[in-house]
């Protein structure tokens, strides 16, 4: 006689048709549940795509990048059969979808959360040519008058990262800690442009006017740990700049700023996260270009100095808004010269006077920089009424002189500022005819080493020189 125990085994080809319902009712519901899931993206999916169609949402500039997004193209029927037409709409539809600034800076700061990623690397680096060859580098420093010593308003010192650290050797910058570095890749057919327009320039002006170049090395050059600039794909900026003093005529005064520099890579000379100098470094250069000119060189501690907080600049964008970068951002120190306020500058079709130093406080966290003379003016004129001996000069430059225009008023009574990336919109002579024009005892020629390899930049110097 069987137990009640055993009589509840069921039968091995039996099976308990509740347990059955229990499962299968599971199931439907859980089905219920995917199926409203899917229902819900696919709405919010269509939703969010049908908002990102309104054109009043779609920005056309973006303020981290400090560039115009792309267009929507104009339909062409040879677009339309290459190809090209459906994929510019889709360039458009993805640079410029709605609040592309926040999702970059929430993407980045994800990856920072999770930890992806010690160094960064972004952009491409173009293979650099050899290391080019010096034949007799000299660079002149005739002047010997020492630099005041500057008494910047508690500018911090530099932090170098540490030896060890981790370097990937590609692309076209490189995040260390907290700080960006902008590769730099030597080019001699630019490099070459370069020499022959600045001797050339000298050429023509021997006996007249005279002519100085300096050649300002970044940051990966000068503050980067000598070990982790060992181990970078950069070519060596001491050898390029050399090779440029070697290559130009005797008539050019060529004068070190890169000496200078390393001498005080311990300062707050460049910025972290952008690619230009500071004030501090740009007064560096200014004392070793004064020395080589024989001119009075300005007490720093005379100017009034102004701080600006918040400065996110050209590394920041470039690397998507970096988190190690976003959360240290920089500080502009920037110096007015004793009684001088404006320089005035001619645009293209208009005169305008501005701020020698800008409020910056009132400007985007990436647009901190235009505190030096509000930025990059064709021409630019300031007359320094205190100095009597009717000195005058011109700066030749890019956007990394624009901090030393406000010492070089210190040293002569009239300073022209010539952008030449833009000069050709309001003049339309060359440097000689600017200077038979408007007499001045010296040309400066201030340019980061990277324009020195950009064959565009260089045949635009080249231009202006005639």
């Amino acid at each position: 006689m069987k137990n009640d125990t055993e009589k509840s085994i069921p039968a091995e080809n039996e099976y308990d048709e509740s347990e059955e319902k229990v499962l299968l009712n599971g199931l439907r519901f859980q089905r219920k549940i995917n199926i409203n899931m899917v229902r819900i993206f696919f709405i919010l999916w269509i939703s969010v795509l049908l908002v990102a169609l309104v054109p009043q949402l779609r920005p056309a500039y973006s303020v981290i990048e400090k560039r115009e997004l792309h267009k929507f193209p104009s339909f062409s029927f040879s677009a339309m059969f290459s190809g090209s037409y459906f994929s510019d709409i889709g360039l458009w539809y993805s640079d410029t979808f709605p609040l592309r600034d926040d999702f970059t800076n929430i993407n980045g700061k994800i990856k920072s959360i999770f930890g992806i990623g010690s160094v960064e690397i972004h952009g491409e680096v173009a293979s650099p040519d050899a290391e080019p060859e010096i034949q007799n580098a000299e660079s002149a420093s005739t002047g010997t008058d020492e630099a005041p010593a500057p008494t910047p308003a508690e500018e911090p010192q530099a932090e170098m990262p540490a030896s060890d650290a981790v370097i990937e050797q590609i692309g076209a910058m490189a995040i260390i800690d907290n700080t960006g570095y902008e590769y730099y890749n030597f080019v001699k057919e630019a490099t070459d442009i370069y020499a022959s327009a600045i001797s050339r320039a000298a050429d023509m002006l021997s006996g007249r006017t005279r002519v100085f170049n300096t050649v300002v090395p970044t940051s990966i050059a000068i503050t980067l740990d000598d070990s982790v600039a060992a181990r970078i794909n950069s070519s060596n900026q001491k050898t390029a700049i050399d090779y440029i003093h070697s290559n130009l005529s005797g008539n050019v005064f060529s004068v070190d700023s890169y000496s200078a520099l390393r001498e005080h890579r311990n300062e707050y000379i460049y910025f972290r996260t952008d690619h230009h100098w500071t004030a501090l470094g740009a007064y560096y250069s200014y004392a070793e270009l004064m020395k080589a000119a024989g001119r009075p060189i300005a007490d720093l501690s005379l100017f009034k100095g102004y701080t600006f907080e918040g400065f996110l600049g050209t590394f920041y964008a470039t690397s998507k808004m970096s988190p190690k970068l976003g959360n240290t951002p920089d500080t502009i120190y920037a110096y007015e010269p004793p009684g001088l306020e404006f320089i005035h500058t001619y645009e293209q079709g208009f005169e305008k006077d501005y701020h020698i130093v800008s409020d910056a406080n009132k400007l985007e966290a990436s647009d901190k920089y235009l505190a030096f003379i509000c930025g990059d003016h064709p021409l630019g004129v300031i007359n320094n009424e205190q100095i009597t001996d009717n000195s005058a000069c011109i700066i030749i430059k890019e956007s990394f002189g624009n901090p030393m225009v406000a010492y070089l008023t210190q040293s002569y009574k009239t300073v022209y500022v010539i952008d030449y990336r833009k000069i050709k919109s309001v003049y339309g002579g060359n440097l000689i005819n600017f200077i038979d024009e408007h007499p001045v005892n010296d040309v400066f020629f201030v340019n980061n080493i990277s324009a020195t390899r950009n064959k565009q930049l260089t045949n635009l110097i080249s231009e202006f020189v005639g």
